[in-house]
Protein backbone atom coordinates (compact mmCIF):
# COMPACT_ATOMS: atom_id res chain seq x y z
CA UNK A 1 0.00 0.00 0.00
CA UNK A 2 0.84 3.66 -0.76
CA UNK A 3 0.67 5.07 2.74
CA UNK A 4 2.24 8.56 2.13
CA UNK A 5 0.02 8.86 -1.00
CA UNK A 6 -3.16 8.36 1.16
CA UNK A 7 -1.53 10.80 3.80
CA UNK A 8 -1.37 13.56 1.13
CA UNK A 9 -4.57 12.99 -0.49
CA UNK A 10 -6.25 13.40 3.05
CA UNK A 11 -4.45 16.76 3.34
CA UNK A 12 -4.76 17.88 0.27
CA UNK A 13 -6.63 21.32 0.66
CA UNK A 14 -3.68 21.86 3.45
CA UNK A 15 -0.54 21.18 0.97
CA UNK A 16 -2.07 23.76 -1.60
CA UNK A 17 -3.47 26.39 1.10
CA UNK A 18 -0.60 26.19 3.55
CA UNK A 19 2.58 24.84 1.35
CA UNK A 20 4.23 23.21 4.32
CA UNK A 21 7.43 21.52 4.70
CA UNK A 22 6.77 17.95 3.87
CA UNK A 23 9.04 14.92 5.08
CA UNK A 24 8.55 11.60 3.58
CA UNK A 25 9.57 7.91 3.18
CA UNK A 26 8.64 6.72 -0.12
CA UNK A 27 10.01 2.98 -1.38
CA UNK A 28 10.77 2.70 -4.97
CA UNK A 29 7.38 1.35 -6.07
CA UNK A 30 4.95 4.21 -5.49
CA UNK A 31 7.19 6.81 -6.67
CA UNK A 32 5.65 7.76 -10.00
CA UNK A 33 1.93 9.40 -8.16
CA UNK A 34 3.39 10.97 -5.39
CA UNK A 35 6.04 12.50 -7.94
CA UNK A 36 3.05 13.51 -10.41
CA UNK A 37 1.08 14.88 -7.25
CA UNK A 38 3.55 17.04 -5.40
CA UNK A 39 4.56 18.59 -9.17
CA UNK A 40 1.04 19.41 -9.95
CA UNK A 41 1.25 21.92 -6.78
CA UNK A 42 5.15 23.35 -7.46
CA UNK A 43 6.37 20.91 -5.07
CA UNK A 44 10.40 20.07 -5.27
CA UNK A 45 11.92 17.13 -3.96
CA UNK A 46 15.42 16.62 -2.44
CA UNK A 47 16.54 13.64 -0.73
CA UNK A 48 17.24 13.14 3.08
CA UNK A 49 19.63 13.85 4.67
CA UNK A 50 20.41 17.03 3.31
CA UNK A 51 24.37 17.84 3.69
CA UNK A 52 24.90 21.09 5.03
CA UNK A 53 28.52 21.32 3.22
CA UNK A 54 26.98 21.10 -0.18
CA UNK A 55 24.15 22.95 -2.05
CA UNK A 56 21.25 20.46 -1.74
CA UNK A 57 19.60 19.73 -5.39
CA UNK A 58 15.93 18.82 -6.66
CA UNK A 59 15.36 15.30 -7.69
CA UNK A 60 13.70 15.62 -11.31
CA UNK A 61 11.47 12.81 -11.87
CA UNK A 62 13.67 10.32 -13.71
CA UNK A 63 16.48 11.01 -10.59
CA UNK A 64 13.32 10.38 -7.94
CA UNK A 65 12.33 6.71 -9.33
CA UNK A 66 15.91 5.83 -9.38
CA UNK A 67 16.79 7.31 -6.02
CA UNK A 68 18.21 4.63 -3.52
CA UNK A 69 17.28 6.57 -0.48
CA UNK A 70 13.90 6.46 0.92
CA UNK A 71 13.83 9.72 2.93
CA UNK A 72 12.95 12.50 1.32
CA UNK A 73 11.81 16.20 1.46
CA UNK A 74 9.46 18.31 -0.07
CA UNK A 75 9.90 22.21 -0.36
CA UNK A 76 6.86 25.02 -2.22
CA UNK A 77 8.78 26.14 -5.56
CA UNK A 78 8.61 29.30 -4.29
CA UNK A 79 11.44 28.06 -1.59
CA UNK A 80 13.76 26.61 -4.00
CA UNK A 81 15.84 28.88 -6.20
CA UNK A 82 15.79 29.00 -10.01
CA UNK A 83 19.06 27.20 -10.02
CA UNK A 84 17.34 24.10 -8.15
CA UNK A 85 18.54 24.46 -4.90
CA UNK A 86 16.89 25.43 -1.13
CA UNK A 87 16.30 29.17 -0.44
Amino acid sequence: PIYELRVLKGAWETVQSCRPLLIFESWSGDRDDLFQMLEEVGYRIFPLPLDPHSPARVLEYRSFLAHPGRNFIAFAAEQVSNGGGLL
